[in-house]
């Protein structure tokens, strides 16, 4: 589409290129992947692609509902340790995602977490009168 400069008491003028609004109608509801795989087997490609998205998703859940900040450890063994623990809180999110699905279907792990915040534990020592 293209709009012309006004003027003062002119009025507003317009032309529509056919050809490139086809083109987009045409491309609506599509995909464009740009890899360097040398693959011609879309489908594998396609899968590539919703793997990547989920990787990214599993990212943003560390960093926001999870609050996993990068740590700058020395020691080795602090740093696997570190990537087990984010490791080990992404699949029990997940798991609380799958659970959600079949048994609360209109929450999702991040409502459940936000509910549980507000829940405290509380140890409680009673003494007895036969010494247990």
């Amino acid at each position: 589409m293209e709009i012309g400069v006004l003027h003062a008491g002119e009025p507003l003028r317009f032309t529509l290129k056919k050809d490139r609004l086809r083109e987009t109608r045409r491309r609506e509801g599509r995909y464009l992947l740009r890899t360097n795989l040398t693959d011609t087997d879309p489908s594998k490609l396609w899968r590539f692609s919703t793997q990547r998205v989920c990787v990214e998703e599993a990212f943003r859940s560390l960093k926001g509902d999870l609050a996993m900040r990068p740590i700058h450890h020395q020691a080795e063994r602090r740093i696997e340790a570190h990537i087990f623990v984010a490791v080990m809180a992404y699949c029990l999110y997940v798991t609380l995602a799958q659970r959600m699905k079949t048994h609360a279907p209109g929450l999702t792990s991040r409502s459940v977490l936000e509910q549980m915040k507000a829940m405290q534990r509380l140890d409680v020592r009673v003494p007895t009168t036969d010494g247990r």
